[in-house]
């Protein structure tokens, strides 16, 4: 039977993303205020930090801040979901987001979320807290800081808002804690939207050899009630004679771009050990060891920043 792999991708990541039940650790945007003669007085932290660290520069527009958000709806639902999903698509994320801005009266901050999970820093500047979301309803917003920055800072804030409420969907709260627990893979897909790259999506184009059978594995530990795995991927025969492992979650975080490894030879018998490749997750090392410890049953190691751990996957071969 052959597997519909836009099918298994969509059942694999689509959540629920209403805010209702969001862990309460003040999920917000953090902003780079520089009070000497800089270009940009203060920019959004996750703009600053793709260029240093992606070379990422956001492109030019004339949009208010609000439709220039709204323009990158479309390429969020087409990764995730294929298509547009109505009232669960990120176009209604959005205007979500921006119906619950508050802003506070000038002279009121907000103190930091210590969310941020940063590895560099601007030297002679300030990390400042623009906006903070909250479970009351609302995203608190500093409105001192929040004009002093460019339209499209704005739109790179509400993306921020909105990406980041997906990672740390309370779906995954029930037995893997918090989801994400910083805002880092949000960070970089909003710098990499802002700056035109586009997300990448796996669909069955990219399935080059259909005459040889596929392995589909989930790990045996599942992350919720329903049965979605903390873990799960497709083994993809290519034309060039490789493999490709494509991830739709790993490690309890679902993925929003193309996430996968490469390898030569038979799946069953040879050890894999790789980063894998992904524009948002490139820091997230996984082993599949050689031995199967019991049929169709493989152990999985997951590096994922400190963190290290062991999981058991079954899988099964299907055309």
């Amino acid at each position: 039977m052959k597997i519909n792999l836009g099918l298994f991708f969509l059942l694999s990541i689509f959540l629920n993303l209403a805010t209702a039940g969001v862990k309460e650790v003040g999920n917000g945007g953090v902003g780079v205020l520089c009070k000497k003669s800089f270009q940009k007085p203060l920019e959004l932290f996750d703009l600053y930090e793709g260029r240093i660290l992606q070379n990422l520069t956001p492109l030019e527009s004339s949009l208010s801040f609000s439709d220039l958000a709204m323009s990158y709806s479309q390429q969020l639902d087409e990764s995730i979901f294929g298509t547009d999903s109505g009232d669960k698509s990120f176009k209604t994320k959005i205007n979500k987001v921006l119906s619950m801005l508050k802003f506070l009266p000038s002279g009121v901050g907000l103190n930091s979320t210590n969310d941020v999970g940063n590895i560099i820093y601007p030297k002679d500047c300030t990390l400042v807290q623009i906006l903070n979301f909250k479970n009351d309803g609302y995203i608190y917003v500093d409105s001192d800081l929040w004009n002093q920055l460019s339209e499209i800072d704005k739109a790179a804030a509400i993306l921020h808002e909105v990406i980041y409420q997906y990672f740390r969907n309370p779906l995954y709260r029930q037995s893997l804690g918090d989801g994400d627990i910083n805002s880092l893979r949000a960070r970089r897909v909003v710098a990499l939207l802002m700056a035109g790259k586009k997300l990448e999506r796996v669909d069955q184009s990219e399935i080059q050899d259909n005459t040889q059978k596929q392995w589909m594995c989930r790990s045996l530990h599942n992350i919720i009630e329903a049965g979605l795995p903390s873990t799960q991927f497709l083994v993809i025969p290519m034309a060039d004679g490789n493999n490709r492992i494509q991830f739709s979650v790993l490690n309890g975080h679902p993925m929003l771009t193309s996430a996968a490894l490469y390898f030569q030879g038979s799946f069953q018998k040879i050890g894999i050990q790789d980063y894998v490749q992904s524009l948002v997750d490139w820091d997230i090392q996984v082993q599949i060891l050689s031995t199967s410890y019991i049929k169709s049953r493989f152990i999985m190691t997951i590096i994922d920043g400190n963190e290290e751990k062991n999981e058991a996957l079954e899988c099964s071969q299907e055309l």
